[in-house]
């Protein structure tokens, strides 16, 4: 069996642009449903928190 060696196109940057697009369209943020946009901002708020709080912690430890 022969191989057969194909010799690759580089890519420019703009092909490489075109790799990252968006497949669909995003949806906006009012167009999502109340419960949707609620629950993303009590997850977004909890993420805080809990990142704020690991921050201290850090830094408590890392006074001691």
């Amino acid at each position: 069996m022969q191989e057969v060696l194909v010799r690759q196109k580089k890519l420019r940057s703009y092909d490489q642009l075109a790799l990252f697009q968006a497949a669909t369209a995003i949806p906006g943020w009012m167009s999502l449903p109340a419960e949707v946009r609620e629950q993303t901002l009590r997850w977004l708020a909890r993420l805080l928190r809990d990142r704020c709080r690991d921050r201290a912690a850090q830094a408590e430890v890392a006074h001691e």
